[in-house]
């Protein structure tokens, strides 16, 4: 019974980490309303022209900014050492 658990346990958490590492995230969000108070959140724009683009002719949807967006981290720069020559 216990190696059964183990085996349901890992696939599991393996099944949730591959999902995450497949969702991607832009700095854009179009919204659509789909109706009975349903919005569909599309998140992955990365202007926001492309999200115009995703939702032109449709009514019922706006862009927004989106709050959980972290762009890319620039790498510290290294900085040289000023060589004297006396």
């Amino acid at each position: 019974m216990r190696p059964v658990l183990l085996l349901i346990a890992a696939t599991l958490a393996s099944a949730s980490i591959a999902t995450s590492s497949l969702a991607f995230e832009g700095p854009w969000c179009s919204h659509r309303l789909m109706g009975s108070g349903f919005v569909e959140n599309n998140c992955g724009m990365m202007s926001y022209e492309q999200c115009r683009a995703n939702i032109f002719a449709t009514g019922g949807a706006w862009c927004t900014q989106n709050p959980r967006y972290v762009g890319p981290v620039a790498a510290p720069r290294k900085v040289k050492k000023k060589r004297r020559y006396y």
